[in-house]
């Protein structure tokens, strides 16, 4: 009987602290610090497609003291279940240009409505409200339906017609600026061609913002090896550098 007590009582230790040892992880990685694995190549050449392994620090969880140009991991917002690693582009109050990939044909501060003036500040006008573009769409609607498709003889015309429409509605939601809302950001990712970010689901949350990532091992390079600084490199360990910042610094 003592060796059944004896043994229950071993048992009950090992199970309460493995849970309070599970609860510290959870909240160690949940309120201070995370080692997590990239996938993806949205990141590319900041974190590699496979491998990458980032070092997040969760004092800038839901947006904290980050500024334009950090890395961060944030959940995504059309599926709560998935997180992505993208950099910050754009903070509250910041004007983005949707796609920089795609360049713009805004020339002049009147096309935002504003000229300059405060009194002709009006946020309806600006190309960034998503008013002005629904309007766009909603004429293309009107027109696709009033046009009389029996008129056209040559269905292939008609269908090129179509296209062409929808590609330059298409460009013209992405060729345009908007007004980053409070407590949100802009997120991008580094290789614009294979990035599924703000473009997509518009300015994101701070409340999303899981960490900022200030550093990344690589696996698959060797254990230890001499860099070309000359200095012993775990990992492929690298610190993960604010480019924005490094631009300004070099600009002044």
């Amino acid at each position: 009987m003592t060796n059944l007590n004896s043994s229950f009582s071993v048992g009950m230790g090992i199970i309460t602290w493995s849970l309070r040892f599970g609860c510290f992880l959870h909240l160690f990685m949940d309120e201070i610090y995370e080692f997590t694995e990239t996938s993806g190549e949205s990141m590319t050449p900041t974190l590699q497609p496979n491998g990458d392994y980032a070092h997040v620090l969760k004092r800038y969880k839901y947006g904290k003291d980050l500024k334009v140009g950090d890395v961060i991991v944030a959940v995504k917002p059309t599926e709560p279940h998935h997180r992505v690693c993208k950099r910050i582009t754009g903070l509250p109050g910041d004007m983005i240009l949707i796609d920089p990939s795609m360049g713009s044909d805004l020339n002049s501060f009147d096309k935002i409505g504003y000229n300059g003036n405060d009194k002709d500040k009006d946020k309806d006008k600006k190309i960034g409200g998503d008013k002005e573009f629904d309007e766009k769409l909603n004429e293309y609607i009107e027109y696709i339906e009033k046009t009389d498709k029996q008129d056209i003889q040559d269905k292939e015309t008609f269908k090129k017609l179509e296209l062409k429409e929808y590609n330059e509605n298409k460009y013209n939601s992405m060729n345009r600026y908007i007004i980053v809302p409070e407590g949100h950001c802009w997120l991008t990712g580094d290789n614009l061609s294979q990035s599924l970010d703000s473009r997509s689901y518009r300015p994101v949350p701070m409340g999303l913002i899981k960490g900022k990532i200030i550093a990344a091992n690589l696996i698959f390079e060797p254990f230890i090896k001499i860099d070309e600084d000359d200095k012993l490199n775990v990992y492929g360990f690298r610190w993960i550098k604010n480019n924005f910042e490094d631009e300004i610094y070099s600009i002044e």
